[in-house]
């Protein structure tokens, strides 16, 4: 009974993120830049407070680095906790802690995939191969930091 109830709330948690990315998906690309933008603007807001002022060229310039810098992460952090949840919902229903991870990761992979053929569908996106990889790097990030986490486990039930 305790093993079906962590499958529901793995499961439910999957399915919620996989659900916030959609919803991200889903906002056009002024939406999703003015997000961003917001983010980029006050992270640029502590660098200048904490360093002094910059402006013209370089603030473009640096304004640019941060933006595509915050667009990144942004992506992969998402990823980092899908693939979380895919993890542990694999663990749960496959008995081979390789494959679980094998499977988590492509089930990621494979929901990038499809999050970019969704957004050739929203108004100013397009497919990226980039994001694509951002994703399964934050996605891989997770696994190492999970199967690190999980070692001395992963090993007594493997031999």
């Amino acid at each position: 009974m305790k093993n079906k109830k962590r499958k529901i709330a793995a499961g439910a948690i999957l399915i919620f993120l996989m659900g916030i990315i959609f919803v991200f998906s889903a906002q056009t690309a002024g939406e999703s830049s003015h997000l961003s933008g917001n983010i980029s603007k006050f992270i640029f807001g502590v660098y200048e407070w904490l360093f002094g002022e910059v402006s013209g060229e370089r603030e473009l310039r640096a304004m640019e680095i941060i933006h595509s810098l915050i667009r990144s992460l942004a992506h992969g952090f998402e990823y980092f906790l899908l693939e979380g949840a895919a993890f542990a919902n694999a663990v749960l229903h496959l008995e081979k802690w390789k494959k679980a991870a094998f499977s988590s990761v492509l089930f990621c992979m494979i929901f990038a995939l499809t999050d970019e053929i969704h957004q050739l569908f929203v108004e100013g996106r397009a497919f990226q191969l980039a994001d694509i990889a951002v994703d399964t790097l934050g996605a891989l990030v997770c696994l190492v930091i999970c199967l690190w986490v999980t070692k001395d486990k992963l090993r007594m039930e493997n031999g």
